[in-house]
Parts: C-alpha cells; structure tokens; sequence
C-alpha cells in the first residue's frame, strides 16, 4: 500500500507539473528602489499559457537597449496585473505582444516591452525608469486604472501567494498552498488592505508627474490609457483615481485613452474578475494602446478610439 500511494503521489507530482506548470511560477525579485520586480531571463509555462521575462524583468522577449534595425519602432508600455496579464493569458494574447504585430504591419521592425507586475504604481514605473532608463523607445504608454490611484511602494516582504521569490517544494505544495484556498473560498491575506491616505494619493501624482517629465526629456512621447473595473461602467462621470490621472494629464498635456466604451460594450468576455483582463479583454487593451501609440503630438482625449475634440 506505501509503495502505491507513493507511485500514486508521485504520478499526480508529474501530472501536475506536465498539465498545470504547478511548481514553477513566474518569480519575483525584491529591490531597494523599485520595491520588487520580476526576476530576468525566466521562460515558464502555466495552465498551458507560456509566460517569458526578458534581462530587464518585463514580460516581453528580449531586445538589446537600443535600437539597432533601420525604420525600428520601440514602444513601452507600463502598468500593473492588468498589463501583465498574469499565467491566465499566454504570452502570445498579451495587448502588449499583439501591438507588436501591429505595429511591425506598418513598421519594419517593431519593439514593445511589457513594463508591469502585480500591484505596481506610479512609484514602482517612476523607479524602473530610472534605473533602466527608456531603452531608445520613441513612446511610453502608460496604463492606468482606479487602484492605481494612492499606490505607493510599502517594501513589505514578498508575500508567496501572489509574489513568489523562490520554486515552491513541489506542484503538489503550490497547489495545496497557493490555489486550493482560492478555490474553497478561503481567505489568504494576511490581514486588512492597507488603505490609502492623502499622502500616498498626492505621491503618485507626483511620481506619475515626474515619469511623464523624465520621458519627455528622453525625447520619448508620452500617452495614458484609462481601463476600467467592471464595477465602474456604468458610473457617471469619472471615478475618483481615473480623474485624478485625466486633470494630470491635462495639465502636461498628454493624450489619453479611454476603454470605458470598449470595456462596457464587452463587459461579459472581457473581464476575467472585477478587474483583470481575459484574453478578448486584452484584445481591446490593444485596440487602445494602438490608438494610444499612433495619436499626433497635441493629442487631447479620445473615447472609444475616436478623438474627442
């Protein structure tokens, strides 16, 4: 009986890591500036979806810091899970891989690095450029959501539910650990969401402001896009975090996107919960970051992908 429950646990280990990808999840690195990042060079696959992390920790493939091919068009793209799109969405699905194709039908060799991670914020993208610079990139899209709004770097320990530092002891582990909680509806966090104050909420326009003043003098344009939870469609107006970001942008003058029609239309596909993109979602994350990357200088707002004058 040993020796088949053993065979038994060590079959399910195989199939778990061979089906699921359980057991090595993308990896996360903390850092005393950018608070943390993914760690470089990683190529795994989860629930069949390929997820690749290039030297200077974007989900993207990788490329050398400056450009190198005649006519190449580099673009950036910063924001957080919903940018990411975490091991529910393949690589290939990701908005920012698709603008990559589109981009190369009219240019002939484009560029788009995935600047994102879970939780990140204007603080976490104001550090990374600083330390990696804007890699030669013609344009930055930044991509904003409500919770973004008040997020500020905390530097708490790495929690391995949700930012992993190191493989975990075995699939069968991760999956007890990480993912059968979820699923019996248990509650992982180890206590309350730390609520904003006016403090953070004025340092991450600050920091925003600051990304968007350390693009322009790299020569690098700068556009926003607005993405909405699903809790937010139907509000009038604005929520607060989104319209903080719109007076901002207005005051330095730079173009902004809104998926709110996009998203509202699509609502029942798009979303994979109150906030996360499913895979058609990220068809129309690239549907605006497409529109966002070929705006003219001077650009005001746009709605549904059509300027708004």
């Amino acid at each position: 009986m040993a020796v088949l429950g053993l065979v038994a646990i060590i079959t399910t280990e195989v199939l778990a890591r061979a089906g699921l990808g359980l057991g090595d999840p993308p990896l996360y690195q903390t850092d005393p500036e950018i608070e943390y990042l993914l760690k470089p060079n990683q190529r795994v696959k989860r629930f069949g979806h390929r997820y690749v992390v290039n030297r200077y920790g974007m989900r993207s493939d990788d490329f050398e810091p400056k450009k190198g091919a005649p006519g190449e068009r580099r673009v950036l793209v910063f924001g957080d899970s919903v940018v990411n799109g975490g091991a529910q969405v393949d690589q290939g699905r990701l908005a920012t891989e698709q603008l990559r194709v589109r981009l190369g039908r009219t240019s002939q060799v484009a560029t788009v690095g995935n600047v994102a991670a879970f939780s990140w914020g204007p603080g976490n993208w104001l550090a990374y450029a600083r330390r990696f610079g804007f890699l030669d990139a013609d344009t930055a899209i930044i991509v904003v959501n409500g919770a973004d709004y008040g997020d500020v770097p905390t530097f708490a320990p790495l929690r391995p539910d949700t930012h992993p530092s190191q493989p975990p002891l075995s699939a069968l582990v991760e999956g007890a650990t990480r993912y059968l909680p979820a699923y019996l509806g248990l509650d992982q966090s180890s206590g309350p969401a730390r609520e904003s104050t006016d403090a953070d909420r004025a340092a991450s326009l600050r920091d925003l402001a600051e990304l968007i003043v350390m693009a322009r003098r790299a020569g690098v344009q700068v556009r926003l896009v607005q993405h909405y939870e699903r809790d937010e469609l139907d509000g009038a107006g604005l929520p607060a975090g989104l319209q903080a970001f719109s007076r901002l942008c207005e005051e330095y003058e730079v173009p902004v996107v809104s998926m709110r029609d996009a998203e509202r239309r699509a609502r029942d596909v798009a979303y994979l919960d109150d906030i996360h993109l499913s895979p058609e979602g990220q068809d129309l994350l690239t549907d605006a970051l497409l529109a966002a990357a070929n705006l003219p200088a001077g650009g005001r707002h746009v709605a549904a992908f059509g300027l708004r004058h």
